[in-house]
């Protein structure tokens, strides 16, 4: 049977995809073996890591094993809550003297550490002591700079062009989805820089709950946690998502119910639309109100919260 080239673009498109998806998985840093320690204690934790309610104020150390190639970035944005003391790579002392003292506490925008002199092809263990002066406290680390940006900015490239094609399908007009993909990409950015435990309430609770259910297979009893009072069918659809990315060993399963957040709201956005098309039956009207529903704040503040 001859294919059309319709069939071979996406056959290509697929390919191309498929192989962006697995370079990524190759060139991406992902921390794992985490442990949080103070004095002769010590537990397991993932990183981005935050303890919002600690029992005292204190002194602790984060310990992270990495994979690093020569493909991935060999800059770190280190984001701590409150101060970093000290960093060890590899029984290397880094020295910190170029850095400011705002710097090293900026638990917003965080510093770049360079990781060139010390850093191995293979495995790498990182050490920081932070010192927490009340309030909550944690570390996040991001690998910035690599090959990786370019690799999302095709997959991104490849996603949108099949967006636009299943919206055309939709019979919405051309102006109105390029609204929503702008609008879409503006989330996106928004997700990149944005934890979980940003701009939320509960966050704790909710991940709690679906965390339940992905490990025993049945909803809580109403009582059983902070937010379990809530209807179940959101936080079995994310129990799913977070049993896949735990299954798949994704390092910050709690960013992946980010982005099952942002494809619920991305499918609410389209049956909005769909319906507002039954009523408004002017173009530039339609292009007007999809506008305003896809850039109203709050629905971007709350698109991306789990």
């Amino acid at each position: 049977m001859k294919l059309n080239k319709k069939v071979y673009g996406h056959i290509a498109s697929i390919f191309i995809l498929i192989a962006s998806i697995y370079f990524l998985s190759l060139v991406k840093i992902d921390f794992y073996n985490t442990t949080f320690k103070i004095d002769s204690f010590s537990k397991a934790i993932n990183l981005p890591f935050l303890d919002e309610h600690p029992s005292k104020i204190e002194k602790f150390e984060i310990t992270s094993n990495f994979i690093y190639s020569n493909l991935s970035s060999s800059t770190f944005k280190i984001i701590p809550d409150d101060c970093v003391e000290s960093i060890n790579l590899n029984n290397n002392i880094i020295n910190l003297t170029s850095y400011t003292r705002e710097e090293l506490c900026d638990y917003k925008n965080g510093f770049e550490l360079y990781l060139n002199k010390y850093v191995l092809n293979g495995k790498n263990t990182l050490t920081l002591t932070i010192s927490d002066f009340g309030g909550a406290r944690g570390l996040n680390i991001k690998d910035i700079y690599g090959y990786q940006n370019y690799i999302y900015f095709l997959i991104l490239f490849i996603i949108f062009i099949y967006v636009f094609k299943f919206l055309s399908h939709l019979n919405i007009e051309n102006r109105v989805i390029i609204i929503f993909i702008l609008g879409l990409m503006l989330k996106l950015y928004y997700l990149s820089y944005t934890d979980f435990h940003i701009r939320t309430y509960d966050v704790q609770g909710h991940i709690q709950y679906i965390k339940y259910i992905a490990e025993n297979f049945q909803t809580p009893s109403v009582d059983g946690c902070w937010q379990c009072y809530h209807q179940p069918l959101y936080y079995i659809l994310s129990a799913v998502v977070y049993k896949i990315a735990t299954f798949l060993d994704i390092s910050s399963p709690n960013t992946t119910l980010q982005y099952f957040s942002l494809f619920l709201n991305t499918i609410f956005l389209i049956y909005s639309i769909l319906i507002l098309k039954i009523f408004i039956k002017n173009k530039n009207l339609l292009l007007l109100f999809s506008s305003l529903m896809i850039f109203f704040p709050s629905l971007i503040i709350h698109s991306i919260r789990i």
